[in-house]
């Protein structure tokens, strides 16, 4: 009767422990938003334009079946590893492909992610422009194991 009692103890210790610990570990995410945008048009319509900017990902005016790369550079500014992932959401997340899409940085480590966007057929309209619009969501997790 004794030992589960103890037992049971135990558990409710580690079970107060977890959820103390996770709260701790969601208030240490941190997360950066990116607005990306591609307009995808006619192959014989226009040659591929990018416009450089420095507070989004534009990717500009693509004739179908043209593909352009941008670069993202994340880094962990922390003092221990960080687990990062990076996913598009949005329109733009059925024409992009990241790579690599999660990755682990050491302390003070940058790396060079990829962000392709394929121009498809916009939703099997011809001759038509279509925008796609989405954000590149980049979530650093500490490394708590």
């Amino acid at each position: 009767m004794r030992r589960r009692t103890l037992i049971r103890g135990i558990i409710r210790v580690a079970l107060v422990a977890a959820l103390l610990g996770g709260a701790w570990y969601w208030n240490a995410v941190d997360r950066e938003v990116i607005t990306m945008r591609a307009t995808i048009v006619a192959a014989d319509e226009a040659q591929t334009e990018i416009n450089p900017t420095d507070t989004m990902l534009d990717f500009g005016l693509l004739p179908e079946g043209a593909e352009v790369t941008r670069f993202v550079q994340v880094e962990n500014t922390g003092r221990t590893d960080v687990l990062v992932t990076l996913r598009a959401q949005g329109d733009i997340a059925a024409y992009t492909v990241i790579t690599p899409n999660q990755l682990m940085l050491a302390p003070d480590a940058r790396e060079r992610v990829n962000v392709l966007v394929q121009a498809l057929a916009p939703n099997g309209a011809t001759n038509n422009a279509a925008t796609t619009n989405g954000t590149l969501v980049i979530m650093y997790y500490p490394k708590l194991w």
